[in-house]
């Protein structure tokens, strides 16, 4: 479940943008009966709002993974404790 976590976290945001888009722009063509042009703007201004706050959570997802990819990078370059203390002994 929480492996890859990075992945699930841009997959989140990417869901969340999309649904935020289009449900923003359906509540605002539903209060244009109700409230006029003010209405399209609430859900317009909604719509970007959550397109804004998925851009974020989408930055976070891909740290989670640059982070990991690091971590892995320097667990496979550092050398285990054997061949440090190889490096360590005097030659006899």
């Amino acid at each position: 479940m929480f492996d890859n976590i990075g992945n699930k976290i841009k997959i989140l945001a990417t869901v969340i943008a999309i649904v935020g888009v289009l449900g923003g722009l359906i509540t605002g063509i539903i209060l244009i009966d109700e409230l006029g042009a003010r209405g399209f703007l609430i859900g317009l201004g909604s719509a970007v709002i959550l397109l804004f706050s998925s851009w974020i959570i989408y930055a976070f997802g891909k740290l989670v993974d640059d982070v990991g990819a690091i971590r892995e990078q320097l667990l496979s370059a550092t050398p285990t404790q054997e061949e440090s203390l190889e490096d360590e002994l005097p030659i006899l």
